[in-house]
């Protein structure tokens, strides 16, 4: 039996807001600028390796977090605006491992 590839960890974080389209934008709008920073903070620090809305229109977020533990996710969804002003409705955090592909890191 072929051992696995060598991977690098990732955590990925999804989020389900309570509204979508042109009522999220307006329930966000007193908390999208804390929320923007917060994640720039992660991704500056090199823990948060990409992030973004999802759905068209926007339903929710989806955030990708590399070489991050769970109770790191935790402890940033603890501080997110979105989260404390009850924007986030649902939310899912998953374990995902890349082995490879044209972005994969190297």
């Amino acid at each position: 039996m072929a051992a696995d590839p060598p991977s690098t960890p990732f955590t990925l974080l999804e989020y389900e807001y309570c509204a979508s389209g042109d009522e999220l934008k307006r329930v966000r709008q007193p908390y999208l600028e804390g929320h923007l920073q917060a994640l720039e903070a992660e991704s500056a620090a090199g823990r948060l390796y990409l992030y973004g809305p999802l759905g068209d229109p926007i339903s929710g977020g989806f955030l990708v977090w590399r070489e991050t533990s769970e109770e790191q996710v935790r402890a940033f969804m603890a501080s997110d605006p979105f989260m404390a002003a009850g924007l986030v409705v649902k939310w899912s955090i998953r374990p995902y491992f890349v082995v490879g592909g044209a972005g994969a890191p190297k």
